[in-house]
């Protein structure tokens, strides 16, 4: 492909280049090689950053999943998200000039700072616009079942948003992200709230006895989620009038 034509100062040997650009320098034996050898340094400028950011998020994920007993996300969801990922390289990057050299090939891989800044601002935008929404809209209903769901979208649009902000801090010329509005230990603070107003009711139908029934009661509570009702039938005639005095019902038929 065709290299563009661009006035950027730059050093061959160290990659430095004007503040406008985030650059880095590839070798290799083939003009293609050194073209991802040059991508893939600019991955690794970003590598380290999303590095930590990932650990922040893990220590995030653990803190969900102890208070939840669910897995919400994957570590590697959070660099899939982010430039570091091939294909956002790809779609980021541009290869600003080569060169031939008598030990092999030389190129220049290029992020232009401003308008790949900006794109992220926007992202981080929309998705903090979307977690407030989420969270206005959480405060508002009276449906238990329906705060709790609100409150789920907004940790995981919360996930998306920081990979995002990982990214700016690297491509904004001061090194800063944008602080979410909603903090984590908000999110969570209301995620905990939501499990714990959710009123679950337990019907046993057939030979269940007070064991099963606390197996049921250990298993809901490691999911943050407390027992309004137990009852034991002898079919699931009891069914409907338990559902009026919930917000979601287990129906579990012994054999």
């Amino acid at each position: 492909d065709e290299v563009p034509e661009r006035k950027v100062s730059f050093d061959w040997e160290t990659g430095a280049c004007d503040a406008r650009y985030l650059c880095g320098v590839g070798r290799g034996s083939s003009q293609k090689a050194a073209d991802n050898d040059a991508r893939a340094e600019l991955t690794r400028i970003f590598s380290a950053k999303v590095e930590s950011v990932s650990e922040s998020l893990d220590g995030f994920r653990q803190e969900l999943s102890s208070k939840t007993g669910e897995t919400w996300f994957a570590t590697s969801e959070v660099r899939q998200k982010s430039i570091v990922s091939t294909d956002r390289v790809l779609t980021n990057s541009q290869i600003a000039a080569r060169k031939k050299t008598s030990e092999g090939f030389v190129s220049l891989a290029l992020i232009e700072r401003a308008p790949a800044a900006q794109a992220l601002r926007d992202r981080i935008g929309r998705a903090d616009r979307e977690i407030d929404s989420l969270v206005a809209q959480a405060k508002r209903t009276n449906d238990a079942i329906a705060r709790l769901r609100q409150i789920r979208y907004a940790v995981l649009e919360h996930v998306d948003r920081e990979a995002a902000n990982a990214d700016l801090t690297v491509l904004s010329t001061d090194g800063r992200g944008i602080e979410a509005p909603i903090s984590r230990s908000e999110l969570l603070r209301l995620l905990g709230a939501a499990r714990k107003a959710l009123k679950v009711a337990l019907l046993l139908t057939g030979d269940a006895d007070d064991s099963l029934s606390g197996c049921f009661q250990q298993a809901l509570t490691q999911k943050g989620h407390e027992l309004a009702t137990v009852e034991r039938a002898a079919s699931g005639g009891a069914a409907g009038k338990m559902v009026g005095a919930s917000d979601a019902l287990i129906h579990a038929q012994v054999n």
